[in-house]
């Protein structure tokens, strides 16, 4: 999810700079249906500091994003969130930068590109769906991306 949050700040920052507002926020939607449909789901069972760091963490700079668009829900949102930090406000925090995926792992555009890649090598040959389907079930969180993509083929 934190791939996801990284390509969704880089876009929003291209889109913004171009003025497409409406591709920042058909980005925003996306990213909210990946992050309630795939991983909150697929983490319905864990409950260790390292999911609430992340959900924080994603929560905080999607607020962020969300602060240009919808200021009032974003303030909302950021007050009812119990903040670690001493900014009173969304509207005071710096623009979310993009966060390091651990090391050891694929950088975020090469874990995004091999998804994608997936997907299409599947959709070439549906015969491999059983196989796939286990091997992502088998890689974790981070084919969460893939395997929204398949499962909105079928």
């Amino acid at each position: 999810i934190l791939a996801r949050l990284n390509q969704l700040v880089e876009t929003s920052d291209k889109y913004l700079s171009e003025f497409n507002s409406y591709k920042v926020v058909e980005g925003m939607e996306e990213f909210i249906n990946d992050l309630s449909t795939w991983y909150l789901r697929r983490s319905r069972k864990r409950r260790d500091d390292g999911f609430y760091e992340t959900m924080y963490n994603v929560l905080i700079n999607f607020n962020q994003l969300l602060a240009i668009f919808s200021p009032h829900l974003a303030e909302s949102i950021y007050q009812n969130l119990e903040c670690n930090n001493a900014i009173e406000s969304v509207h005071l925090c710096n623009w979310p930068s993009l966060t390091k995926v651990s090391e050891g792992k694929p950088n975020d555009h090469q874990l995004l590109d091999q998804m994608q890649q997936d997907l299409l090598e599947f959709s070439k040959n549906p015969t491999k769906k059983h196989e796939t389907l286990k091997r992502i079930s088998k890689e974790g969180l981070e084919s969460l991306l893939e395997m929204r993509m398949l499962l909105e083929i079928q």
